[in-house]
């Protein structure tokens, strides 16, 4: 029973994340670079609007609130 759960979990399509990479994802990524966090999270709402299951997003707010954790000097 053990062998069959882990293979259904391994081909499931729930345990792997999708990737697309768009001109607009990478225009995210840039406005972040920059450190445009307004102008990033504008266009990460609208393309989650529109591409849902992309997974670039999730790394893209984490992205976002670290350099937001690193470029304030509060204590």
């Amino acid at each position: 029973m053990k062998k069959v759960v882990l293979i259904f979990l391994f081909y499931s399509n729930f345990v792997f994340c999708s990737f697309g990479v768009s001109e607009r994802t990478e225009l995210i990524y840039k406005n972040i670079i920059h450190l445009d966090f307004v102008a990033a999270k504008k266009l990460i709402d609208i393309e989650k609007n529109q591409n849902s299951s992309n997974g670039l997003f999730y790394l893209y707010e984490n992205y976002i609130d670290f350099l937001k954790i690193i470029i304030s000097d509060d204590e």
